[in-house]
């Protein structure tokens, strides 16, 4: 067989070097084929998007323009009537919108596949709806000056208008994406432009109602005027940061920073006016100056929109003609390559049609035919002599022969050697009386046999054939009977029956004479993998290579057997688990370091194996396959290709079952979106203190059960999932306090954060990001984080902390007071509130030292200028003594007990 591979390669080696070299240029080619046919699919797909999105950004200037125009007539005093202005700028806004949804509707199944997207196109929809009915009352208002329309009901309507469509943008520029830097700067122009807009149209629009209406504008209303000018100032440096490394823009860009310096001075102004009601400039002049700004920022993303798409057409233009001299390469060498496969394949079929003749011939006859090379190893054994020697080809594959086939003469008593001889001179050699071949197991079968030499065409001996047949046919037929009965068929080890017996007899064994023995079990890691990839075929050949591996690593003495699927079992005679971990070892290795190729793929797996002590105190032979199984599980649970020894008080196994049922069960409640917020309000307990509330989380269990954090967040962070529900408290409550803010103006809420995710920059930006594109006041939100995962990375902790402050939100220590280190850190956490851990609250009145280190906590507190909060305060009498302490703050059940967030402030 090697020979005619070797024939085959050497006859062949120019016609395959001439395929090879066919075959890579038309891969080439196709590679940058579908490369050309992706750009060209990104630049179609990108120009639809932005399209899309370019219309959603004229719509939302159109609808700023509305909002501001609006505000500012209904700031003016006595009716003023439908103006032509006012009508003009309606039908500009909902034409504009037409326009958005007609070229979303063009997005077609890229769009259909964005769950996220659709749900914000309908969200979008809603809110339209809401503002057309507002008109109504407007138009009423201006007629009539009938029922009042209050300047934050317009407003805020508006604005949320344009949130929503914020938000599909946002979606939208997300459907097409591309890597280059030139798109990557677009999506921020973009994204930082529509803001510094958006802000912008938000101050024009509460200035020019108050302009209009020759009124001072309310404090909290200047504060927010103030808050937009600051919100615009900053995304207008970073869109001025990304533009500046696009050399196309540099000319727009300076004529904007020149109009941007000259809107902050009129800005500060009218805001320093606003306070008296004296304005040094009119409506129409003030409508005038911020809305040629906004104009001008959208004409910045406009030109920055057309040259990402230009610049992903040169790419294009690049790769085609790439593809055309590939092309060229390809059709030339195709033709060579064909012309020379035919040649090979017509070579291939002729040799392998001999080889697979020969094979079949040998396994086909009715004797047994061993096949050596010419340094007398093992290359071929077909089914009758692996049923007369015992040994099955893979494992007997390269062995020396005289291991497999060993011959006895009894008529000289000295041992024969045919195969030897028939290497060693050439020659033909039979032998038909007094001759026993003694097999694996040690038993001797009388036969006949002879051995001839495999020559190749230089007359060169490279091999012999050895032919023999048993001449006790009866009794052969019982052994071979008796030897499938006990075999797994695949990989020719024991079977699951005769693995079964084996172990009984062991246990019987070392209940008789006290000796120990061992019992493992070993479950392939990631095998399934090569079924799914490879198919049945490559796994099958796969469990041959590693039964046979196995085989080889282990004792005589040894029983290894396949239980069945991937899982095999080992009985380890006279051998104690120190010894077999020892064992088990050796196998993981030679397991994990197998490479296992398979049509130009190479495939590697693992093995989690179980161990358990035969003793003399064991019990019968299923428990203790139940205990081998129940350590394997645990080997696996610790990360796969580990070892475990189980124990009879071995514990760790349930534990680890419980925690990873929790895994599953948290991973099924985030999918079917079980969770719940709930919020406690935290009172005040100082005047002019606002009121906070803490949002707080709870599982919907299956059953409709409700279950508090503490059982499940232990197991949450212990396998990083807190991330992914820290994520999803954060989402949810973007959803529910827009509402609950606006209804209490004067509400902080704070959401805990988990120590996984403070610990991620990245996280943390993420989530930064949701509370912005809800439009939530970052002044108005807390994180809280514990002091252990505050103090357990100190330097990442205050590099995110700060990071944040500079985003506006605020930070408070949670089970402060717990720590080792607490007032240590306080001063170096440039954190805004502590929360004083309820085990020194609930005994303060009884406890000196509890009361000494609350007054001390408070006092540190006040001189770091932190605000403080008591925690579990369930009695008057506590709330009292925090007030005569200093205690800014008192939450607990004397207050009010958790309530669905959305209801905790009805009361």
């Amino acid at each position: 067989m090697n020979q005619h591979l070797q024939s085959f390669v050497t006859g062949n080696i120019v016609n395959l070097s001439v395929a090879v070299t066919g075959v890579i240029l038309l891969g080439l080619g196709a590679v940058f084929g579908y490369q050309a046919w992706q750009s060209q699919r990104a630049i179609a797909g990108m120009e639809q998007t932005n399209a899309a999105v370019d219309s959603l950004l004229n719509a939302t200037q159109l609808q700023a323009r509305e909002r501001g125009f609006t505000a500012g007539l209904i700031g003016t005093e006595g009716p003023v009537g439908l103006i032509a202005d006012l009508q003009s700028l309606r039908q500009q806004v909902d034409l504009a919108w037409n326009d958005v949804f007609a070229r979303i509707h063009d997005l077609g199944v890229r769009l259909d596949e964005d769950a996220s997207a659709l749900d914000r196109e309908q969200r979008l929809r809603s809110n339209l709806d809401a503002k057309h009915a507002m008109r109504e009352r407007v138009d009423d208002f201006l007629l009539t000056r009938g029922e009042p329309v209050h300047l934050d009901e317009w407003f805020g309507l508006a604005t949320e208008v344009n949130a929503a469509a914020a938000s599909l943008r946002r979606e939208l520029t997300l459907v097409d994406t591309d890597s280059t830097e030139t798109a990557r700067l677009n999506l921020l122009i973009r994204e930082n432009g529509a803001r510094v807009a958006e802000h912008y149209g938000q101050m024009r629009g509460l200035v020019n109602f108050h302009v209009s209406s020759g009124q001072p504008m309310p404090p909290e209303q200047i504060e927010m005027a103030w808050l937009n000018s600051r919100m615009a100032r900053s995304h207008f440096l970073e869109l001025v940061e990304a533009a500046d490394g696009i050399s196309e823009l540099s000319d727009q860009i300076g004529l904007l920073q020149a109009g941007h310096s000259r809107l902050i001075d009129t800005v500060e102004r009218v805001l320093e006016d606003a306070s008296r009601g004296e304005y040094h400039l009119s409506a129409s002049r003030w409508w005038e100056v911020t809305t040629d700004h906004i104009n001008d920022i959208f004409d910045l993303l406009m030109a920055t929109s057309d040259l990402a798409v230009g610049q992903l057409q040169d790419r294009a233009r690049r790769q085609l003609i790439a593809l055309g001299s590939y092309l060229a390469l390809a059709l030339l060498a195709i033709g060579l390559a064909g012309f020379s496969l035919r040649r090979v394949h017509r070579n291939a079929e002729t040799v392998f049609l001999q080889k697979e003749m020969s094979e079949k011939i040998l396994d086909s006859i009715a004797d047994a035919v061993i096949a050596v090379d010419a340094a007398g190893r093992i290359i071929h054994l077909n089914p009758i002599a692996e049923d007369l020697t015992g040994w099955p080809f893979h494992e007997a594959h390269l062995k020396p022969y005289d291991e497999v086939f060993r011959i006895h003469n009894h008529l000289n008593t000295s041992h024969s050697d045919p195969i030897g001889t028939c290497l060693e001179q050439g020659m033909v050699i039979v032998h038909s009386e007094g001759h026993v071949l003694i097999d694996r197991a040690g038993n001797e079968v009388p036969v006949e046999n002879s051995c001839a030499p495999i020559r190749n065409r230089r007359h060169k001996i490279v091999g012999a054939v050895v032919i023999f047949s048993s001449k006790e046919t009866e009794g052969d037929s019982d052994r071979i009977l008796t030897y499938h009965a006990t075999r797994d068929a695949l990989t020719s080890v024991f079977n699951r029956r005769e693995f079964e017996r084996r172990l009984q007899d062991l246990c019987r064994h070392a209940r008789e004479t006290g000796e120990h023995h061992t019992l493992a079990f070993i479950d392939l890691d990631h095998f399934k993998a090569v079924n799914d990839t490879a198919g049945h075929a490559a796994g099958d050949q796969m469990l041959r290579q590693i039964a046979w591996l196995m085989g080889r690593n282990i004792r005589d003495t040894d029983t290894l057997a396949r239980l069945g699927g991937d899982e095999f079992g080992l009985l380890l005679k006279k051998c104690n688990v120190e010894h077999a971990r020892a064992v088990a070892a050796k196998l993981q290795r030679a397991i994990r370091e197998l490479r296992f190729p398979w049509q130009g793929q190479s495939f590697q797996v693992g093995a989690s194996i179980g161990l358990v002590e035969i003793t003399p105190d064991s019990p019968e032979f299923n428990e203790l396959i139940r205990e081998a199984d129940a350590a394997c599980y645990a080997a696996k649970d610790r990360g796969r290709n580990h070892i475990h020894v189980y124990k009879p008080d071995d514990l760790k196994l349930a534990a680890q079952q419980g925690r990873m049922r929790w895994v599953t069960r948290l991973a099924q409640a985030l999918d079917e979106n079980r969770f719940e917020l709930f919020g406690q309000c935290i009172h005040p307990l100082r005047d002019q203190l606002p009121l906070q509330v803490e949002i707080l989380l709870r599982l919907r269990d299956a059953d409709g059960t409700l279950i508090a954090p503490g059982a499940f967040i232990p197991a949450a962070e212990r396998h990083g999932m807190m991330p992914d529900i820290d994520q999803w408290v954060v989402e949810h409550a973007c959803r529910q306090l827009p509402r609950l803010m606006s209804e209490h103006p004067e509400v902080v809420f704070s959401i805990n954060l988990s120590g996984t995710t403070m610990s991620d920059p990245d996280r943390n930006d993420e989530l930064a990001r949701i509370i912005r594109y809800h439009g939530l006041a970052p002044g108005r939100l807390y994180f809280e984080i514990t002091e252990t995962a505050a103090v357990s990375s100190l330097d990442t902790t205050i590099t995110i902390i700060e990071r944040m402050h500079q985003h506006g939100f605020r930070f408070a220590l949670d089970d402060f007071g717990t720590g080792l280190s607490s007032l240590g850190s306080l001063k170096d956490l440039p954190i805004d509130q502590v929360k004083i851990d309820g085990t020194f609250i609930r005994n303060l009145r009884d406890d000196p030292v509890a009361s000494a280190m609350v007054e001390a906590m408070a006092r540190i507190a006040k001189l770091l200028d932190i605000a403080t909060v008591a925690e579990f305060v369930e009695v008057e009498s506590i709330v009292e003594r925090l007030r005569a302490i200093g205690i800014d703050y008192a939450q607990g059940f004397h207050f009010s007990k958790p309530r669905p967030l959305n209801h905790c402030l009805d009361e």
